[in-house]
């Protein structure tokens, strides 16, 4: 087993009303039966920073929970294999709401990944990505 790979990414700010933001994620090198290439930083914080960049425009602050000015952090647990399927997609973190935790996982559906290219070839990767749920006036 390799490894883990971490690296921390700043927060996104997104121009909305209410925002959702995706807070630094942090990833991990996932295990495999074979060995994968390592992976350098600078190959996991530019794949960390195309991650965010795929996510970020798919993340929506729902209606309701604006409404009722709900906020919290989500954090997702996202394992990419090295065909680029999403192979798990789980709330980590429970933002104590559901409509945002929900919102945090269908945004993270909509989206293609890709894994990580390190040593030349595809390699699957964990990413634990914190989507925080804030209002502008907090």
């Amino acid at each position: 087993m390799m490894r883990p790979f971490i690296h921390r990414w700043p927060a996104l700010s997104l121009p909305r009303t209410a925002l959702a933001v995706v807070a630094p994620v942090v990833l991990v090198a996932a295990g495999c039966a074979s060995t994968p290439p390592k992976c350098t930083d600078e190959e996991i914080a530019t794949w960390g920073t195309e991650t965010i960049t795929r996510l970020s425009p798919h993340i929506a602050y729902p209606t309701a929970a604006r409404q009722d000015s709900l906020t919290g952090l989500v954090r997702l647990r996202l394992l990419i294999d090295e065909t680029d399927t999403v192979q798990e997609l789980t709330v980590l973190e429970s933002s104590g709401h559901a409509v945002l935790d929900e919102a945090a996982l269908a945004s993270a559906r909509k989206v293609a990944f890709v894994a990580p290219v390190c040593g030349g070839r595809k390699v699957p990767q964990v990413a634990n990505i914190p989507i925080n749920f804030k209002l502008d006036d907090q």
